[in-house]
């Protein structure tokens, strides 16, 4: 299912039998991957979220700078 590099099940613990170490990679790989996708799932929010704010302080400038006496003299 898997393909592995030459060294890589050499690399763990010897004394792990040979499907435990296929087992640990594949876990490697699998928390690798999810880290990933939570990594680029929290940039898109955190874009997302940088995006409201700068609306509402646009929004909330434009507010008080029609209220400023320099617009009302």
């Amino acid at each position: 299912m898997f393909a592995f590099a030459p060294n890589e099940l050499d690399l763990i613990d010897p004394q792990m039998k040979e499907s435990e170490k296929e087992q640990f990679v594949v876990a490697l790989r699998v928390g690798t991957g999810v880290m990933i996708v939570l990594l680029v799932i929290a940039e898109f929010l955190h874009l997302w979220f940088q995006s409201v704010v700068f609306r509402a302080y646009k929004y909330t400038k434009t507010i008080h700078s029609s209220f400023s006496p320099q617009m009302q003299a």
